[in-house]
């Protein structure tokens, strides 16, 4: 009998804390200096920023002309709105809540499309990011990325 309160015990202070992590306060909101992007093909992500763009390829082998580290290629490129080289990584983008690839906005080859201060000109060879101030940006594809 003394047993019984104590395993209520344990269930009721367990309890309010799972609750706590389904709190709709625990969602992130979406920022609106972000737009994440997909090619057509899906095999570019992109995040457009006012400050950078950021690809992914999710490609197996990952960009062709990207640096190897640890034996593995750089699945990640950054390039910054006034120019400089590229910046590579191995990450991955952010895929839940807002920035879940499901809610990207789909590059259709051929249309021009104005976010966040970035030109952005998708086709089926690749997509080019131009910042609207500089005129630097770069072209990606899964064979290769230049920054200009």
């Amino acid at each position: 009998m003394v047993s019984f309160p104590l395993v209520l015990a344990s269930v009721f202070v367990v309890n309010p804390i799972a609750a706590l992590a389904f709190t709709p306060s625990a969602h992130a909101e979406p920022d609106p200096d972000q737009q994440f992007v997909t090619t057509e093909s899906r095999k570019v992500r992109c995040i457009v920023q006012p400050d950078n763009v950021g690809c992914q390829s999710n490609s197996v082998d990952g960009f062709m002309n990207a640096p190897v580290e640890h034996g593995y290629r750089d699945n990640n490129v950054w390039v910054d709105a006034g120019g400089g080289p590229l910046r590579w990584n191995q990450s991955n983008m952010p895929s839940t809540d807002y920035a879940a690839p499901q809610n990207d906005l789909v590059l259709t080859y051929g249309q021009v499309f104005h976010l966040k201060g970035w030109t952005v000109e998708p086709n089926s060879t690749g997509t080019r990011f131009t910042n609207d101030v500089s005129g630097h940006g770069m072209f990606v594809s899964v064979a290769a990325v230049t920054a200009f």
